[in-house]
């Protein structure tokens, strides 16, 4: 492999939001401009076709302000370290439905309209280039079920045990938790900490906790993109997708 990728490597995990993919903003957030798109959905989308349910006039006044602060509450009553939420709930408490009402369609229509995603230059050839020199692909990544349902058509590329999605475990990076889960997942498949490359785009929430775990780390830099200080360097950093190469013999 590139010099990037030592020989020993055998599986690669990633995050997504920014290393993998990009979208308008980060976390959620009030959003005047695009609270009347929210609105229309919560009246009109398709999502209601399978759920019947009466909006609440104080949701409807902001949507994302409304969204924002259920997770702030969320985060402010949390007993854990670094608390992650779950959309699929949050919308379920705003929308006073019964806990096993399936909100996944409204999640998936509200944020693919709201914050839609799309794939980094270059990331998909470079999954397909890492996936035929045979490495095991994970992802470990703070994301929604909204990103899984982004991720469907290209899930594929990846062995199924090394995905980690915050979401689904209520915990966010950087928690060790996660880290010491994936530890356990690639010892199943035989695979230790020193044979897996963790790449990330943020010191802190990525490199800093991978290292910790014992994995080498890779930092995605974009040339435009400011970072704080390193806690703890990477092994490396590369700012474009096309930097990384299979290992040719």
């Amino acid at each position: 492999m590139n010099p990037l990728i030592p020989p020993p490597i055998r599986a690669v995990i990633l995050d997504l939001h920014g290393t993998l993919i990009e979208t308008r903003f980060g976390p959620i957030q009030p959003d005047p401009g695009s609270d009347p798109t929210l609105r229309q959905i919560l009246l009109h989308g398709n999502w209601r076709s399978s759920l019947s349910v009466e909006i609440p006039e104080t949701l409807l006044t902001s949507p994302s302000t409304a969204l924002h602060q259920a997770v702030k509450n969320h985060h402010a009553t949390a007993t854990t370290p670094h608390p992650e939420i779950d959309l699929r709930d949050l919308w379920r408490n705003l929308l006073n439905l019964p806990p096993s009402t399936n909100t996944e369609p409204l999640v998936e229509e509200l944020h693919s309209r709201w914050n839609p995603a799309c794939w980094i230059e270059g990331a998909l050839p470079a999954l397909s280039r890492l996936q035929h020199a045979g490495l095991h692909l994970g992802i470990l990544s703070n994301a929604q079920h909204d990103t899984l349902a982004f991720l469907r058509p290209e899930i594929h590329r990846f062995t199924p045990d090394l995905n980690l999605f915050s979401f689904q475990h209520r915990i966010a990076k950087p928690s060790p938790t996660l880290f010491s889960e994936m530890r356990t997942r690639l010892a199943n498949l035989n695979i230790l900490p020193q044979q897996t490359c963790f790449i990330g785009n943020h010191p802190t929430q990525d490199i800093a906790p991978a290292t910790q775990a014992g994995f080498h780390t890779l930092l995605f830099h974009p040339p435009h993109i400011t970072h704080p200080p390193h806690p703890i360097p990477p092994a490396a950093t590369f700012t474009r997708w096309d930097h990384i190469l299979p290992h040719q013999p």
